[in-house]
């Protein structure tokens, strides 16, 4: 009886170590692919995702458009205000992006102070027109600073596909530009 109290008392541990460990499996599989900022997904996840998405629309004959977002001047923020402050507006404009988007468009941060969204089935005009809205909406966000607020601006990049290429890195270069 001992020994199989024993047994299953360790049996019992075991299981509560593997099943502690599969939570902090998918923990760090959370954070490989998440922004610890701004909680938005981040570059690697976008590489991958951004390539999958891609080949399915190839596949299907949709069109997207990729929008790069860039805060406007922000290593000045940043000297200005210090990086708390930097980091505050980073989460603001990264808050503003999930509101705005829809659930089917890809938002992920770029690095830096960039981020870039897919736009699934949406032509570049349109795209051009919701990033316009967004830029304004950000720009009304009153960012606290030390000694009061501030707002915020950005700057958007916009490139179609496929009339901008077939390839992820090209399609993104061209809304850099």
């Amino acid at each position: 009886r001992n020994i199989l109290r024993v047994l299953s008392s360790r049996l019992r541990n075991d299981n509560q170590a593997i099943a502690g460990s599969s939570d902090m499996i998918r923990e760090y599989q959370r954070n490989a692919v998440t922004d610890a900022l701004t909680e938005l997904h981040n570059r690697h996840w976008m590489e991958d995702m951004f390539r999958r998405r891609l080949a399915r629309m190839q596949d299907d004959g949709t069109q997207a458009t990729f929008m790069m977002l860039d805060v406007d001047y922000f290593k000045n923020f940043n000297d200005k205000h210090g990086h708390l402050a930097g980091d505050h507006a980073l989460c603001h404009v990264a808050s503003a992006l999930r509101e705005y988007f829809r659930p089917s468009d890809m938002i992920a941060r770029y690095g830096g102070d960039e981020f870039i969204v897919l736009l699934h089935e949406t032509a570049p005009a349109s795209a051009f027109h919701a990033g316009e809205r967004i830029r304004m909406d950000i720009e009304k966000i009153a960012c606290t600073v030390p000694g009061g607020t501030q707002s915020i601006t950005i700057s958007i990049g916009i490139a179609g596909y496929p009339e901008h290429g077939e390839q992820v890195e090209d399609i993104i270069s061209q809304a850099d530009k």
